[in-house]
């Protein structure tokens, strides 16, 4: 039976079948999505955050001693001038500035006293934010670049700090994992007609220590990479994810602290709460696959400044997680749909009585299966496997076959279609 005609055109046009009502609700029924609330919950999950989150995966790599975050809480413009003249006499290769002076205070000393700080830095790279993407999904310009006051960054290279979920323009509190970062970006000056393109801040900082590896990361031409997350800033309750080592205000300002954590290294000021360890502290904190809250989470795990410093570890480590294509995410659903519609078809032929059983009993294993890949494929080689569309095939294969042999082919049966209409006594 395997090699009529008959057979292989039933499994070609099962196959098309099942990729057209994926396809049909993929576009028609998605306007019912606000009925699944669990659906809602888990939408930014993934089942590769088990990779970082849970210790049963991968060993944790050593801390990051090339890389030091600095806090300035909610420091003036005078005190942290005063906090990046004390870390600058200590040869740090560059300081980063995660953070915006957009424009002058009224206070014109402490503006002059941060300028003259920042001038002094002889390797500085200040953070921009690009905005206002453009209507056309391609277009790739923003439209509006946030920057600092030119009184700030005369003597600053600028890089943009932009994180995926930003760009979106979601908002923390809908549950959005920062997994990913724009590998650079273009503004449209539409004014003087002219483009800026900029690094993301983390790769620029990488590249003042090591060039070569910045360099190599570009040519990979990406135009989103994804986060090999190597940890979080210290925390004495959870020292299996504390891989960065960072400076409180109070210490800087009092010069308490090791001259080793700056020396030749890449510093990098942001905001990590009022003071390192404060619980309530939320602004400019994100979501990411660290969260200990696999599903549902609850409280946002990472500053942004942490989330650079993980990039700048990436880079520095070479450590890159490689993405399958989506042509070849693709090529493998339609591999793997056909097979099933293969045993499928055969089992609805030959075991009309156990197809049900038989078919869910083949889907489920298959999934595990292919789950079960995704994450030692993360976890083993850092390979990011696109099988969603192979997830969602296996899914359908059953049921749809199950429609298209028992209604789609038998409506067009004349004979059969008058059973439809037909009591039996």
């Amino acid at each position: 039976m395997l090699l009529t005609k008959k057979f292989w055109k039933d499994v070609f046009i099962g196959t098309a079948f099942i990729f057209a009502f994926m396809g049909f609700a993929y576009y028609f029924l998605a306007i019912f999505s606000f009925l699944d609330p669990v659906g809602e919950a888990l939408q930014d999950m993934q089942i590769t955050d088990q990779v970082f989150s849970n210790p049963s995966f991968r060993d944790r790599p050593t801390p990051e001693d090339r890389v030091t975050v600095v806090n300035f809480g909610r420091r003036g413009r005078a005190e942290i001038a005063q906090m990046i003249n004390v870390v600058n006499k200590y040869n740090p290769k560059v300081i980063g500035i995660d953070t915006f002076f957009s424009s002058l205070k009224e206070d014109s000393l402490s503006d002059l006293l941060l300028a003259d700080a920042l001038s002094r830095v002889e390797n500085l790279v200040l953070g921009t934010q690009f905005m206002e993407p453009g209507d056309d999904e391609d277009d790739p310009y923003f439209y509006y670049l946030r920057r600092s006051h030119p009184l700030f960054n005369d003597h600053a290279v600028e890089a943009h700090v932009v994180l995926s979920a930003e760009t979106a323009g979601t908002a923390q509190e809908e549950f959005k994992v920062v997994r990913q970062f724009f590998t650079k970006m273009q503004y449209k000056d539409t004014i003087n007609n002219v483009v800026i393109e900029q690094q993301a801040f983390g790769v620029k900082l990488a590249e003042f220590l090591d060039p070569d590896a910045a360099r190599e990361f570009m040519e990979r031409t990406n135009e989103e990479e994804i986060i090999n997350y190597r940890g979080n800033v210290f925390d004495i309750n959870n020292l299996d994810k504390s891989k960065f080592f960072v400076i409180d205000w109070m210490d800087v300002l009092d010069d308490n602290f090791d001259p080793g954590l700056i020396t030749d290294n890449v510093v990098i000021f942001g905001m990590v709460g009022e003071y390192i360890g404060e619980p309530y502290y939320t602004e400019d904190k994100f979501f990411t696959p660290m969260n200990d809250k696999y599903a549902g989470r609850a409280d946002e795990d990472m500053f942004g400044v942490v989330i650079h410093a993980n990039i700048v570890s990436m880079v520095l480590n070479r450590d890159y997680i490689e993405r399958m294509s989506d042509f070849s995410g693709i090529i493998v659903a339609i591999i793997l749909c056909m097979i099933n519609v293969v045993m499928f078809t055969l089992i609805y032929r030959k075991l009309p009585l156990w197809y049900d059983g038989l078919t869910k009993l083949i889907q489920l294993l298959q999934l595990i299966l292919i789950l079960f890949a995704i994450v030692m494929a993360f976890d083993l080689y850092s390979l990011e496997l696109e099988l969603t569309l192979s997830i969602i095939a296996i899914a359908l294969a059953g049921d749809s076959l199950e429609v298209l042999y028992g209604v789609g082919y038998n409506i067009f049966d004349s004979k059969k279609r008058k059973l439809l209409f037909t009591t039996r006594q």
